[in-house]
């Protein structure tokens, strides 16, 4: 957000850059109705309240009313998490802690913190190459490594083998707090943790870390990278234990529906041999499910889903299990999550296995061609 420089009105901006004006705040345009590639992260008015710039997680700077372009550049593997406005421009915050200045007295960016940064071009920089973390075609835990090509139609967009000592926070968030409509449930960040080259997503009875009654408290992530169409593939299994679903689903960025639950599970025996991908959409909740049985998800497997114009293909150790083709298929910004959650099961109040762990070797994220 940000305010007009009298206190008497503020800008709110969305993630798509639609924007929405209040008090004495004038409307001058927004990106609202403009395909993103990355989506809008910070917005910073002029001196006057006579315009504004907003800035994308890909670095672009939008400019509306009499703010000035004066130039955007985001390095390789680099991403922009705010812009405010200073005397003779702007300056673009990373999220290395770096910032980027732009001024009208000169040429292009100066970098108030890293001399190394490359000068701004003339115009809006592209796109910086795709954040990858991951090793392609090393060792993993789970004995399949992480891919080094992308399905037919996609290329590589972001990947994470989480090999790092913990979770890498430019890619993932930590859940926290209760779900909705889910009174058994919570969530808390000291839930995820990471080691041996694996994320773990745990649930146990933690009376400190969550305020639910039954004290069981679960681990989730979010994914930082959303993106409009693409593929995703998560190689992942799940401890065996009745009232825990595991899920891998994809959440937009504003607003819900839609959302798309590409593995979902919710034992109520021992096993854990079933799974549904489920298309969530309208404000009823109306729904498209497809099933899966006869599989032992306690087991590595690699789940994955191909999103594009009006289809999901969901896929299992690469191979097609199930195709939903609908005018209702997501054509908005959308993130990948991993989250385990306590679920009501018929005769149970709470899980009947003391730890259960949803355990990730490693993700991989595709762009469409």
């Amino acid at each position: 957000m940000a305010s007009t420089p009298d206190g008497h009105g503020y800008w709110l901006v969305a993630s798509d850059g639609g924007i929405f004006d209040f008090g004495d705040a004038a409307f001058y345009g927004s990106t609202g109705n403009v395909h993103l590639n990355q989506p809008i992260v910070g917005m910073a008015s002029t001196p006057d309240g006579h315009g504004y710039r907003l800035v994308a997680s890909d670095g672009g700077v939008f400019t509306f009313g009499d703010a000035a372009f004066q130039g955007s550049a985001v390095g390789a593997g680099q991403r922009a998490v705010g812009i405010m406005a200073t005397s003779g421009g702007y300056a673009v915050a990373l999220a290395d802690l770096q910032v980027l200045q732009y001024d009208s007295t000169s040429s292009g960016a100066s970098a108030a913190s890293s001399p190394s940064l490359p000068a701004a071009p003339s115009a809006p920089a592209p796109a910086p190459p795709p954040v990858t973390t991951g090793t392609p075609g090393s060792a993993s835990p789970s004995g399949e490594a992480l891919p080094t090509t992308a399905p037919a139609g996609f290329h590589p967009l972001w990947s994470d083998d989480f090999n790092g000592p913990a979770l890498n926070t430019s890619l993932w968030y930590p859940y926290s707090g209760q779900p909705g409509g889910d009174p058994l449930a919570w969530w808390n960040p000291n839930h995820v943790t990471v080691s041996g080259g694996e994320l773990h997503l745990s649930t146990y009875q933690d009376h400190k870390g969550g305020t639910n009654s039954t004290g069981w408290v679960s681990g989730g992530v979010g994914s930082t990278q959303p993106q409009t169409y693409g593929a995703f593939e998560v190689r992942m299994r799940v401890d065996s234990g009745p009232g825990l679903s595991a899920i891998a689903l994809l959440w937009p960025t504003v607003g819900w529906p839609p959302e798309v639950d590409f593995y979902e599970d919710a034992p109520q025996g021992t096993a854990r041999n079933s799974m549904s991908a489920t298309l969530h959409f309208d404000p009823n909740n109306d729904q498209i499910q497809k099933s899966l049985a006869g599989i032992d998800f306690t087991q590595w497997h690699t789940i994955g889903v191909q999103w594009t114009p009006g289809q999901l293909v969901y896929t299992i150790d690469g191979a097609v299990w199930a195709t939903v083709t609908s005018s209702n298929v997501p054509d908005v910004p959308m993130s990948l999550d991993l989250q385990t959650q306590v679920v009501p099961v018929s005769g149970m109040t709470a899980p009947m296995a003391s730890n259960v762990n949803m355990d990730v070797d490693w993700v991989a994220a595709y762009g469409m061609n």
